[in-house]
């Protein structure tokens, strides 16, 4: 599901509006209805990023790229992953041959899911989503509406997300060589 999502957002940013997340400075509108516990991050995250996230949601605000405090992947240091993490998840020669994993751990490496981005490719800027981005959704029935009549999340990611092109035609097309291969059994060695 992750690659299915990853690939999503790169090909309608509006997934990135869409997608279940809270701003640091939308917290009171979600603890004014009775929620109290919030999910920051998922496992594996490197403290630098933990602390930033913990940081912006306990100031109840944040300034840059929206991107760095949603995603779980794409940070700027390793993610240290348990010993032999990779072996006992991946491994398995008898159904996989570890040769042709090269797509997909090439596809990971430049997504920044297995090794640290200098720079993030993905930019959903927290200045231009508008101060009364909740509204909009009190305003309409989402669950009853079509999201390309409405426009509402498309008009947002207009203005507030941007993804390096260079980097969405590189991982499309990795994208594109994963799916060949898992379609064709290539991936198997079938």
């Amino acid at each position: 599901c992750l690659m299915r999502c990853s690939r999503t957002r790169l090909t309608d940013p509006s997934q990135f509006i869409k997608s279940a997340w809270i701003r640091p400075e939308d917290l009171p509108v979600y603890e004014a209805m009775g929620y109290t516990t919030f999910k920051l991050l998922e496992r594996g995250i490197p403290s630098a990023e933990l602390l930033r996230r913990v940081k912006a949601y306990s100031e109840r605000r944040f300034e840059g790229n929206l991107a760095e405090l949603l995603l779980s992947y794409g940070f700027k240091e390793p993610v240290r992953k348990e010993s032999r993490w990779m072996l006992r998840h991946f491994w398995k020669p008898s159904q996989v041959s570890p040769l042709r994993l090269k797509p997909m751990t090439d596809l990971a490496r430049l997504q920044g899911w297995l090794s640290p981005l200098a720079e993030s490719p993905i930019r959903i800027d927290a200045s231009r989503i508008p101060d009364t981005f909740l509204d909009g959704f009190r305003a309409r029935d989402c669950a009853s509406l079509d999201c390309r009549t409405c426009g509402y999340c498309e008009g947002i990611a207009a203005q507030a997300v941007s993804i390096s092109p260079g980097y969405r035609a590189e991982v499309l097309t990795k994208y594109d060589e994963m799916d060949e291969a898992m379609a064709t059994g290539g991936l198997w060695g079938v």
